[in-house]
C-alpha cells in the first residue's frame, strides 16, 4: 500500500484506532497531535498498557533475524512500505521499507510500533 497521500496526523488517527481502547483513544489523538506531549504518547506506547488485546499478537519466538520478521509479515499480508511510530526519533512518524525499519531496531531496547496495510499489522 502506497501511503504517499496520507498525512501523520492521519496515520497516527489509524493507529489509534486500530490498536488503542476505545476509551482512551479521544486522547491519544489529541496528545500525538501535541509536540510537547507527544513523548508521552510515546512513553505510554512502550508499555503497552492501553493497547486492545483484541488486535495485538507477537512475533513467533523461532524468528531470530529481522528478515526472518520481514518474511514473516509479508506472509501476513504486510507491504513493503511501513509507517512507524517509535521513541527512537530516526523512525519516528516516517514511512520507511519493511525490511529496512526491521532491521534498523532489531536488536535494539526501542519500543516501536509499526502500521502497516490500513493498521492490519504490526509489531512491537
Amino acid at each position: 500500500m502506497e501511503t504517499q497521500n496520507i498525512t501523520r496526523e492521519q496515520h497516527e488517527q489509524r493507529l489509534v484506532r486500530a490498536f488503542i481502547l476505545p476509551q482512551r483513544q479521544d486522547r491519544y489523538i489529541e496528545l500525538l497531535s501535541k509536540p510537547r506531549r507527544r513523548i508521552d504518547v510515546l512513553n505510554e506506547l512502550s508499555h503497552f498498557k492501553h493497547l486492545d488485546p483484541r488486535w495485538t499478537r507477537e512475533i513467533p519466538k523461532q524468528f531470530h533475524s529481522a528478515l526472518q520478521i520481514a518474511e514473516f509479515l509479508r506472509s501476513k499480508g504486510a507491504p513493503n512500505l511501513c509507517w512507524a511510530i517509535s521513541e527512537d526519533e530516526h523512525l519516528d512518524s516516517k514511512e520507511t521499507p519493511l525490511a529496512e525499519a526491521i532491521g534498523y531496531i532489531f536488536g535494539t531496547w526501542y519500543r516501536n510500533l509499526f502500521v502497516m496495510h490500513s493498521g492490519q499489522a504490526r509489531l512491537f
